[in-house]
């Protein structure tokens, strides 16, 4: 069974731990740009608290095309903004200098497209976590997606929304060493790359290990 799900920036722990689980991911590339998501921001450990990344869009929040379409505002200098919050969040982190040279080409070179950035970003990310997921895009748009071998699981992931439904998804955010916990209070369910400089290796085992 595919996991169907729009794109997101540098995901949250529970995306990819669905992935973890599902084994497949469908990514839906037909919809329209929904604004306000995950789709160009994402939330990391700063040393504040909760820091929220965000990557500029042409046009603003004024979208109104395919997501595949949405093209990133490079004049802004959002790829130093971001590296450099990234490195200062998790410089000090055990694994953060075995992982961070294979995300730092994304910080970089200069990507036209939203979808295309996050997709590199994405593929990434299952290779650095040795996982066995498998990549899918959808062809076309379908509102209510009601084949058996897909579990539609679009614009559930949001942030503070969709409680219920996502509940019965089953999964319970991991605690674990967080650099600034003792200042801020432990963070769940932020971005992947939290858990990932954190743990390294054992990523993977814990994120398959983060369900009911």
């Amino acid at each position: 069974m595919s996991l169907l799900i729009e794109a997101h920036y540098l995901p949250a722990i529970e995306y990819m731990a669905l992935a973890a689980k599902q084994g497949s991911l469908l990514i839906e590339q037909c919809e329209n740009f929904e604004k306000s998501t995950c789709r160009n921001r994402c939330y990391i450990a700063g040393s504040n608290g909760k820091l929220m990344l965000s990557i500029p869009l042409l046009g603003g929040r004024q979208q109104n095309c395919l997501t595949r379409n949405v093209q990133i505002d490079n004049r802004q200098n959002w790829q130093k903004i971001h590296r450099h919050s990234i490195e200062s969040a998790y410089r000090s982190t055990a694994y953060f200098e075995y992982y961070f040279d294979a995300l730092l080409p994304f910080y970089t070179k200069i990507h036209k497209f939203l979808f295309d950035l996050n997709i590199g970003l994405l593929a990434t990310l299952i290779k650095l976590l040795k996982a066995n997921i498998n990549l899918l895009f959808t062809e076309s748009y379908h509102k209510n997606h009601l084949s058996p071998d897909v579990k539609d699981c679009r614009n559930i992931l949001i942030p503070n929304q969709n409680p219920m439904l996502r509940q019965q998804l089953g999964f319970s955010p991991p605690t674990y060493y967080q650099v600034f916990a003792h200042k801020i209070g432990f963070l769940p369910n932020i971005s992947i790359i939290d858990l990932l400089f954190a743990l390294g290796p054992e990523t993977t085992p814990v994120l398959l290990n983060s369900f009911n």
